[in-house]
């Protein structure tokens, strides 16, 4: 699905390029590649005793990041200023790979009693990205202020803890245990707030740094940089969180002892990719 996406923004943009080259209309596909620095936010609820509030903060899921990548297309109309800058209004759109990644510990049941574990957990989304990337152009150098939307589609939850030696009762470092699991967009819709939409969505912010390498007169190479901020996605906590992810048997956080439990990021990282349309310089 990922490469058949790929492909499909990469032939757009050739195409493109070739019918309307000479105009002041600018096509461009990017890959950006990076890191997300998530940043939990769990608000417990007053009222609860001592040890279980006290259990909540020490196992509260703690910043980590993870890796995520994406192609997008750039599709618009450069405004020339004179003769070394530029304008562009651009329609930024696309497959984004977004990650939030946790840390946190937890208490697990072993030989000797209970023994506290390093858990890593990360939520894995393939997300349609829409947006708007305005970019001002001096010469060969472009920065742009853009945002938009991320609408999960699917995905893959994961998780990583401490293993333990049931003969000595020391963790054992090569032998971590893992888990995995598939994401459809239901379980998401079930288990995140669509606030005031159909479906969960990740609102975004991003500024960009590009240098244009040409090509020739009419194409470019871009390399740059990116620096994002995904706003906070809400977990579901109530009734309603009967399908959630979250709701296991066996987990040891009470999601219905917080008020608000969410998940904020911040992206940063480089891009590549080609430029076709008119240039500044």
């Amino acid at each position: 699905m990922t490469k058949r996406i790929v492909m499909a923004l990469m032939a757009i943009a050739i195409f493109a390029s070739t019918v309307v080259a000479e105009s002041g209309f600018e096509f461009g596909i990017t890959f950006p590649i990076g890191a997300s620095i998530s940043m939990p936010v769990q608000k417990i609820k007053n009222g609860l005793d001592t040890a279980t509030a006290k259990n909540l903060e020490d196992t509260a899921y703690k910043t980590s990041a993870g890796f995520e990548w994406g192609a997008t297309l750039q599709i618009g109309y450069m405004f020339a200023i004179g003769n070394d800058m530029g304008i562009s209004a651009l329609l930024d759109m696309g497959y984004y790979r977004d990650v939030f990644a946790f840390s946190s510990k937890e208490d697990r049941i072993n030989f000797g009693g209970m023994k506290e574990v390093d858990v890593r957990t990360s939520f894995e989304f393939d997300t349609l990205q829409i947006g708007l990337l305005p970019k001002f152009r001096i010469k060969n150098i472009a920065i742009g202020l853009g945002g938009g939307i991320k609408i999960p589609l699917g995905g893959n939850q994961y998780g990583q803890e401490t293993s333990f030696d049931y003969i000595t009762g020391k963790p054992d470092a090569n032998n971590l245990r893992t888990t995995a699991e598939g994401l459809t967009k239901k379980m998401i819709n079930d288990s995140f707030n669509p606030s005031t939409c159909l479906s969960a969505i990740i609102p975004y912010l991003k500024i960009t740094f590009d240098y244009m390498l040409p090509i020739d007169e009419k194409t470019s190479l871009t390399f740059g940089a990116y620096v994002g901020y995904d706003f906070k996605l809400d977990k579901k906590i109530g009734e309603k969180d009967y399908d959630s992810i979250f709701k296991e048997p066996d987990l040891d956080k009470h999601y219905d002892n917080y008020d608000n439990v969410g998940f904020s990021a911040i992206d940063i990282g480089i891009q590549i990719g080609l430029r076709f349309g008119p240039s500044a310089a």
